[in-house]
């Protein structure tokens, strides 16, 4: 593991994405799909194939395939895409930021319902 001290920046140089995980060391969404796939169960790729194959009604297989992609309509998400919003907050408790893992695991007001 690098420190991130021992890090040194070149503005003479234009970014790259890299991976250590190809010969080559350049990313590509192939390489990546690819781990992703052969992770099976542990990567969110097996998750999907255990949601998708789930004898149960679309909608709510829907919704945990979206919050799984973290796409629910929070008002993190929506401020994230460029929606103004004056209070982020959760309107269930107040305490901490409406995100998908606040409203699903952690507020407490949600998760007694």
């Amino acid at each position: 593991m690098t420190n991130i001290a021992q890090v040194s920046l070149h503005s003479d140089k234009e970014d790259l994405w890299l991976s250590n995980d190809s010969p080559s060391y350049s990313f590509s969404v192939k390489s990546t799909y690819s781990k992703l796939a052969y992770y099976g169960n542990g990567s969110i790729i097996g998750h999907f194939v255990d949601l998708w194959n789930l004898k149960v009604m679309p909608l709510p297989q829907f919704y945990v395939w979206r919050a799984l992609l973290d796409m629910i309509a929070t008002k993190q998400n929506l401020h994230k895409r460029g929606i103004i919003m004056s209070d982020t907050s959760c309107p269930l408790c107040g305490r901490e930021e409406e995100s998908t893992p606040h409203i699903l695991i952690m507020c407490n007001v949600s998760n007694s319902v």
